[in-house]
């Protein structure tokens, strides 16, 4: 067979096979943090192989169309700046049957009248031809894929198509997952700023009571950096941990313990820490909360309390005022425990 000999359908077609499951096994293995780099390579490898022009991305959004990754062929101007935030009310004619089939394909845009937005848009970008399969989640339009023809105008081949319905699919699934991903970093981040700004002390243990998070406010109370908290059990760290009367505190009476030797919630458990600097009086509410089957400990801290005094006699009992009605302190509703302290 000559060198310049065309390769047969079979030929091709396994070409293609092996380019699909190529460009699916990289989008699907590529760190998130790049995957707009990965798709955009994707891109110009699709491109390339069809010989086609322009090859993109496009998400739908409320009501809208935008395109967020294009390559271009040598000598083609990009079009991606003029394609945000498109109204799909004026691309019916074209996200319809995209829709229904599952496959658009425009050999001449002169199928349009000339003056409708389809036309003028698609003009616009100097498309001769396209090429766009759907992206759907859950029924309903996600985004799609495309090639351009610039340079000429004609049909499509089966295998561009089979190509575009392959990469669709991994590029969905792939954008989706990175859009959670992203979620969940902001939902984390305003939970953290809120954890790390509050003046109510955090600390989460694991099942071994290994601190594994600890806000300032913790650090403040108990009296021990951040930084030395992380990693440290918390019957090995270097303060001294009492009854608020000053009597030992045995293992079994830490609140670590009672959680985990109960299985459920303790409230209002109050000790007292000591250090070089002064006694703190803390109040412990603490619950077990189970991540992955992994049993871990939440402190949270309260309101301060007072060093316990000693309980007068009964004449001076007698001479005391009547002591007004204490207000009712509201106890968490959620499963985290808590701790506070007042300086002696």
């Amino acid at each position: 067979m000559a060198a310049d000999t065309p390769p047969s359908n079979t030929a091709r077609m396994t070409e293609i096979h092996a380019l699909a499951v190529k460009l699916i096994h990289e989008l699907l293995s590529v760190d998130l943090a790049k995957v707009d780099t990965a798709i955009h390579d994707c891109l110009a490898r699709l491109g390339q192989f069809s010989a086609r022009d322009r090859a993109y991305v496009f998400l739908h959004r409320e009501n809208h169309v935008s395109n967020t990754h294009e390559w271009c062929a040598p000598g083609i101007a990009p079009a991606i700046d003029a394609l945000q935030d498109l109204p799909t009310e004026d691309f019916a004619s074209l996200l319809d049957p995209l829709m229904a089939d599952g496959v658009l394909l425009i050999a001449d845009i002169n199928a349009f009248p000339p003056g409708s937005s389809e036309h003028e848009v698609l003009k616009a970008q100097q498309i001769r031809s396209l090429l766009l399969v759907p992206m759907i989640e859950q029924g309903a339009l996600f985004g799609f894929v495309g090639f351009d023809s610039v340079s000429r105008s004609g049909n499509f081949l089966p295998e561009e198509i089979y190509l575009l319905q392959a990469f669709a699919d991994v590029v969905r699934s792939v954008l989706l997952r990175k859009s959670a991903a992203e979620e969940l970093a902001r939902e984390r981040a305003f939970l953290q700023g809120i954890v790390s700004t509050t003046a109510t002390g955090l600390m989460v243990l694991d099942s071994r009571g290994v601190i594994i998070f600890a806000n300032d406010a913790s650090a403040e109370m108990v009296g021990v950096p951040v930084s030395d908290l992380l990693g440290q059990r918390t019957d090995s760290l270097h303060w001294r941990v009492t009854h608020p009367d000053g009597t030992p505190l045995a293992p079994e009476d830490r609140a670590f313990a009672k959680v985990r030797a109960s299985g459920g919630n303790i409230t209002n458990h109050r000790v007292a820490f000591h250090d070089d600097s002064g006694t703190r009086y803390v109040s412990i509410n603490a619950a077990p909360i189970r991540t992955g089957g992994v049993q871990a400990f939440v402190c949270f801290s309260r309101s301060p309390m007072s060093p316990p005094r000693s309980r007068p006699s009964a004449h001076a009992r007698r001479r005391l005022p009547k002591p007004a009605a204490r207000a009712r302190r509201s106890r968490l509703s959620w499963p985290i425990s808590a701790m506070s302290c007042a300086r002696r």
